[in-house]
């Protein structure tokens, strides 16, 4: 049985069609180059230093100092005249399980995963905190 020029052609196109799907579909897979990971896969581990103003159930506030008269300028305030003071003040929320071991006014050494919110205040994931004095 002899092909047509016509179906030859379309023959053609066809395998054409499909290699160029393939080809875009290997291209375009989702698997890593290599197994080995990257340099820049590690977890940054990262610390902030201040004092513990205001303890929550499973977080607290802390202002991100190491100067105490900066503190002290805050700890009387309430909640709401901190938050809605200078949005310069460097206040953040630690989430962190252990916050019956904190008291307000603790100057602490906070370590985070360096994953930081761009919300004011900003809020990080605290995997351990240790008290200085």
């Amino acid at each position: 049985m002899k092909l047509k020029k016509g179906n030859k052609r379309m023959r053609f196109f066809k395998i054409t069609f499909m290699i160029m799907v393939l080809v875009v579909m290997v291209s375009c897979s989702n698997e890593p180059e290599s197994e080995e990971p990257a340099e820049n896969d590690q977890p940054v581990e990262e610390e902030l230093t201040g004092y513990v103003l205001h303890i929550e159930e499973k977080r607290f506030l802390m202002i991100e100092t190491e100067d105490e008269s900066v503190y002290k300028e805050l700890e009387g305030l309430t909640m709401e005249e901190m938050l809605q003071g200078d949005p310069d003040v460097p206040l953040v929320y630690a989430n962190y399980s252990k916050t019956d071991e904190l008291n307000k006014g603790d100057q602490i050494i906070v370590d985070y995963d360096g994953v930081m919110t761009f919300s004011i205040p900003g809020q990080i994931n605290a995997s351990k905190v240790t008290q200085i004095k």
